[in-house]
């Protein structure tokens, strides 16, 4: 999104007009990110605080979203449109980059495991007997699910990455019917991660052109639209132009993003500065 707001203020004669939810809760906040955004573009910039307080708008989101509906990310995207609705009627915003060029952890988490699996057995050995004694922290987790991961299939490892509860616990909480429709649902996607196209010859292509072809479509596009729409907000999506998509799906798996480092670097290399 800062990549399109820098593009927005280079060709527009005004100041853009930016919209920003932030939360008190600072490990999920990203007001000062987009305060430096907003200074260094001029921007008319305009924030909205979310409070832990849903009792009131819940039932219109359920109204909104016309579906069984998992994202909670939905309530800061609903205020987020009622927010720009009260200034302009089209916006644009940055969904579909981290899809296309490499920008979630979840991918290198992917690449890590690999790594680890793809190492000599005796490293394998020695590295898990040293893990037990790392601090209990959140790095400490990583590298546990690095080396659980690593001895899952990669279409289990992406469907464990994208689900609150691991596999083995989620089966313990389904009936037989439901579990019925969960395996046609995971068919569909091991015939994608089974097939091995030119373009699908890696792993972190598999992934993310499951995150392209399902997640995007099926959870993030559903949720700008739902609440946008319930805002009387059109929102369009530049990265998502069909041009863009194509030409990144030229670009090659180091070119996104390595098991190490920051992600979507072919956009950083680009843009940044």
């Amino acid at each position: 999104s800062s990549i399109v707001v820098a593009l927005m203020s280079e060709y527009s004669n005004l100041p853009v007009k930016t919209f920003t939810v932030g939360f008190e809760e600072q490990d999920f906040n990203e007001l000062p990110l987009s305060r430096l955004v907003a200074k260094r573009y001029k921007t008319d910039h305009h924030e909205y605080i979310l409070k832990p307080d849903i009792e009131s708008i819940l039932p219109d989101i359920v109204w909104y979203a016309d579906e069984p509906f998992g994202d909670s990310s939905a309530l800061p995207t609903y205020y987020l449109a009622k927010m720009a609705s009260q200034e302009v009627t089209v916006a644009l915003n940055g969904d579909g980059a981290d899809e296309i060029f490499g920008g979630y952890n979840r991918y290198k988490a992917v690449l890590r495991a690999l790594k680890y699996k793809n190492s000599p057995e005796l490293f394998k050995m020695l590295f898990k007997n040293i893990v037990k004694y790392f601090p209990q922290n959140k790095y400490y987790d990583r590298i546990k699910n690095m080396v659980v991961f690593s001895e899952m299939s990669l279409q289990n490892h992406y469907m464990d990455k994208m689900m609150i509860k691991h596999r083995d616990a989620r089966l313990k909480l389904y009936t037989d019917h439901t579990k019925h429709y969960i395996k046609k649902n995971d068919d569909n996607y091991h015939s994608l991660f089974e097939s091995d196209p030119d373009n699908l010859n890696s792993p972190l292509a598999r992934i993310m052109i499951n995150d392209l072809l399902n997640y995007l479509p099926g959870d993030l596009l559903v949720k700008m639209d739902r609440m946008s729409m319930a805002n009387s907000l059109e929102v369009r999506s530049p990265f998502l132009d069909h041009n863009v998509v194509e030409a990144a799906s030229y670009l090659d798996d180091i070119e996104k993003l390595l098991w190490y480092g920051p992600n979507k670097r072919f956009l950083r290399k680009t843009y940044g500065s």
